[in-house]
């Protein structure tokens, strides 16, 4: 039914009766919100919406206040629109308008407005910073604003289940990890969303440790010989993530070209060994847990013979004589004088010696030792006398020789 009301007004002057029509009573207006979802600094309009707008007056409310039709708030009493531009997380409240004609006036029900905020970027934590096989760990996805938030998860680019040893869920920023193991380790992240916007943290990569047990230093080859490439292994049975400290004789060794070394490494590489990398070698291996420490393994550089140096107690014989027998550094011997000759060398382990003679008639093995000795020196013992020395352990062997000739006081060449 159409229900309009007249008012009878009468013009004092001439006595004209002037009926004027007014619109019914008002219902309860309706208020719509443009867009539905509002994201921080986005344009929002609220509008109060009724059948019929004519004569009527609009007025707006936030959380019970009248609403001033300016800063920030664009409104009119003829409009059914409040504009709010740019709007903030404190325009956040309860809305309501009001509507207004000459006969009647109705309130709409309130209305919530949730400005979103965009959402940055996701700070990810880890507690405790250092994580311990068997412990606990929590990782937490932390932004400034958490309502209606979503939270996912992902390991290795890979979404989590948020069940099967893991405890987490989308409203929630917390990822529990009961009784952390090895394998949960990997590189983690987290991504927020909420109706407006969403965002991804930076990849944190979690590692659990495992203590470190203490180390046992191994040599390889297990004899080593001078000239050898040796390398030495800090062996743990026990520990990840682990570096490395060596040291020779209680001193840390300088890596380069002579030991190849590092941090990260359980080798101690020791190029061409010398008889002075000979030492006790220990090792500590460290992660951000513990560290131990290795006792210490003895090493030795076997070498030699070496610097083989012949001691004859005889005269050189002169320049003439030399020419000759056409012998150079020939030795001299005073006939039917005694004779003790004898040799030395550098060796580890100490060399085995042997003396051998050689000349037009005889050749042969005098004396498996450093010295020999010889009575009554005479021609028949004019030759090349040879000192070998030799290394059963290296295999290595080395010899010098001396030609001793038989002189008398006053003997010339030509008698």
């Amino acid at each position: 039914m159409d229900i309009t009301l007249h008012a009878c007004y009468v013009c004092q002057t001439n006595r004209i009766l002037i009926l004027i029509p007014f619109t019914g009573l008002l219902p309860k207006p309706n208020i719509t919100v443009n867009p539905e979802v509002v994201g921080q600094g986005h344009n929002v309009t609220l509008r109060c919406e009724i059948p019929d707008r004519e004569y009527t007056v609009f007025s707006w409310y936030k959380d019970n206040q009248s609403i001033n039709c300016s800063a920030g708030f664009r409104c009119s009493e003829d409009s059914p629109d409040l504009h709010i531009s740019f709007a903030e997380e404190n325009d956040e409240g309860n809305y309501s308008c009001s509507v207004t004609n000459p006969v009647s006036n109705n309130t709409s029900d309130a209305v919530e407005l949730k400005v979103y905020a965009l959402l940055s970027k996701p700070n990810f934590t880890v507690n405790p910073e250092v994580v311990e096989q068997g412990h606990n760990v929590t990782l937490r996805c932390e932004i400034a604003d958490r309502e209606d938030t979503v939270y996912s998860w992902h390991k290795n680019n890979q979404g989590i289940n948020c069940s099967a040893g893991i405890r987490c869920s989308e409203d929630s920023p917390d990822l529990h990890i009961p009784l952390a193991e090895v394998n949960d380790e990997g590189n983690y992240s987290c991504s927020v969303k909420n109706p407006v916007s969403n965002n991804t943290s930076d990849t944190v990569e979690l590692k659990v440790y495992v203590r470190v047990s203490k180390p046992i230093v191994t040599v390889t080859p297990e004899v080593v010989k001078e000239g050898d490439n040796v390398t030495l292994n800090c062996n743990t049975t026990a520990g990840n993530h682990l570096t490395y400290t060596w040291y020779i004789n209680s001193s840390e060794p300088k890596c380069g070209d002579h030991y190849e070394c590092s941090n990260e490494s359980s080798e101690l590489i020791i190029k061409a060994a010398k008889p002075a990398d000979a030492g006790n070698y220990s090792c500590t291996a460290q992660n951000r847990l513990n560290n131990e420490t290795s006792d210490f393994t003895s090493m030795t550089v076997y070498y030699g013979p070496t610097s083989l140096t012949l001691h004859i107690p005889a005269d050189t014989c002169p320049n003439d004589w030399i020419d000759w027998f056409k012998v150079p550094e020939a030795v001299c011997v005073h006939e039917n004088s005694s004779l003790k000759m004898s040799c030395e060398a550098q060796s580890l382990p100490q060399s085995n010696y042997s003396w051998s003679f050689s000349n037009a008639t005889y050749t042969g093995v005098l004396i498996e030792a450093s010295e020999v000795e010889m009575y009554n020196f005479n021609k028949e013992n004019d030759g090349n006398y040879t000192c070998t020395a030799s290394n059963d352990v290296t295999g290595r062997d080395s010899s010098q020789s001396r030609y001793l000739i038989t002189y008398r006081k006053y003997h010339n060449l030509g008698f």
